[in-house]
């Protein structure tokens, strides 16, 4: 299912409750840009321009994924380290971020896939994010061309945890789509409301 800003409050305030639950509670997300308001997760990336691709199981969310147009405030660019400082500012590139699934197995890349389909629907060229070093090379062993943007950075997380993180960028085409939907099993789509 799709969210944006044209969704009832009640719906979008279960994306964000989802957030908090999945990035605040489980994985203990910290940042000066983070804000729990009503039970919900937001940040500066969240706006009237910003989507989310939402699985639900019965009636409640399980996964979620954000899109964000690059032409807006998004979640990257408070990391130019990640990007070499290039300016993604363009109307064909979105940010994904966000991704979150409660730790069910191959629901991010269901998700992920779904974000590809509405993108080549939409006509969006590339998808910039980023993420782990381990979680890139999942992508590029899923089969998915995966551009490396800057420097890899080290990340302190909860509990003295520590991880690396990366700037992608990843080109939206049939390639890239094909690649997840084998990777899934799944010959057409999840959600076919998002080739509207």
């Amino acid at each position: 299912m799709l969210v944006d800003h044209a969704s009832t409050p009640e719906l979008r305030h279960l994306v964000h409750a989802f957030r908090k639950a999945e990035f605040i509670d489980r994985q203990g997300y910290e940042a000066d840009d983070i804000r729990v308001e009503d039970g919900g997760e937001y940040d500066s990336a969240d706006h009237d321009a910003t989507m989310h691709i939402v699985s639900f199981r019965e009636d409640r969310i399980v996964g979620c994924l954000r899109l964000v147009p690059t032409t807006r405030r998004y979640l990257l660019e408070m990391f130019p380290s990640l990007t070499r400082s290039v300016d993604y500012r363009n109307g064909n590139v979105w940010d994904i971020s966000r991704l979150g699934t409660g730790g069910e197995e191959r629901l991010g890349e269901k998700i992920l896939c779904a974000c590809f389909e509405l993108a080549q629907n939409r006509g969006i060229e590339a998808l910039v994010t980023f993420t782990t070093d381990a979680r890139r090379d999942v992508l590029r062993g899923i089969g998915l061309e995966v551009e490396q943007l800057g420097a890899e950075q080290v990340v302190s997380g909860r509990d003295d945890e520590f991880w690396t993180a990366v700037g992608l960028r990843m080109r939206v085409n049939d390639h890239q789509h094909k690649a997840l939907q084998t990777y899934i099993r799944d010959d057409r789509t999840f959600w076919p409301e998002l080739s509207r």
